[in-house]
């Protein structure tokens, strides 16, 4: 029974509702400090891949180690708050931890933790030539989002929702790293509609690129899409080493399309 008045009181009778009461505590007070958390590890994850970056060399903060760290926190947290013979899964069902729509933000995360770290790969800058900037680093990642981008377009409703939640993902990272390198706060925004002028033209010559009807064709188009944007029209790369590029990417199209729902939903 709630009394109503100035600074009311909440009276609550029932086992029931104290249950849900603190239930819904909880959750409030747990969701704000994750949300917390996980902005700062955010910020710290850009400002350490930007400083390896600008060394030289691999970084090793991952947003995967970062995200493990925050859902253990969040979960840690839960578990301390349920209190002594409550059921900790039954409490993470109540919380909504196990619905729809936050398991697919989950697995957004983990999809795209995947084209995180493929992208990052020390190996793109020494053999595959990319220069260490921002622009061919960007065109990088979302390479390896439009192949997850084209595997989900096979899931109907499902595979939309998740795409929404990876491009989300990718613009709030991407306005990370923008952050990073040093531009002022106002002109975050300006700067990530820059980044996005240039990169779903990138998405619209991929898609054209794959259809079309022969394998010489869409690996043709896919080198001259990659050569443009990811090596900046380098008049001094061959075109072997673009032609490989567009292999890989074919190859890896392909490869996707045939992997097990499960496997692919965990970012594996």
């Amino acid at each position: 029974r709630i009394q109503g008045g100035c600074g009311c009181v909440a009276q609550l009778k029932s086992p029931l509702l104290v249950l849900l009461f603190s239930a819904i505590t909880r959750k409030a007070i747990c969701d704000k400090l994750a949300a917390s958390s996980l902005r700062k590890l955010l910020t710290m994850r850009s400002a350490w891949v930007m400083r390896s970056v600008a060394a030289g060399r691999p970084s090793t903060m991952t947003t995967a180690g970062l995200q493990r760290t925050y859902f253990a926190t969040a979960h840690s947290r839960s578990q301390v708050a349920a209190g002594p013979g409550e059921n900790k899964s039954w409490m993470l069902n109540l919380l909504g931890y196990y619905g729809a729509e936050s398991t697919r933000l989950r697995n957004a995360e983990s999809v795209f933790q995947t084209c995180v770290d493929q992208s990052s790969k020390k190996a793109w800058l020494t053999r595959g030539r990319v220069v260490n900037d921002f622009r061919p680093r960007h065109a990088l990642l979302l390479a390896h989002v439009w192949l997850v981008h084209k595997r989900l377009l096979a899931d109907g409703e499902s595979g939309k929702l998740m795409q929404e939640a990876i491009f989300d993902l990718m613009w709030e990272d991407t306005s990370m790293r923008i952050r990073s390198m040093g531009i002022n706060e106002l002109s975050v925004n300006k700067n990530l509609s820059e980044v996005q002028k240039y990169s779903f033209p990138l998405l619209v010559a991929y898609d054209q690129a794959m259809a079309l009807p022969t394998k010489v064709e869409r690996e043709d188009h896919l080198g001259a899409a990659s050569w443009r944007n990811l090596w900046m029209a380098d008049a001094n790369l061959t075109v072997e080493h673009c032609m490989e590029m567009a292999a890989y990417l074919n190859r890896e199209h392909e490869a996707l399309q045939n992997l097990d729902g499960e496997a692919f939903y965990e970012g594996r």
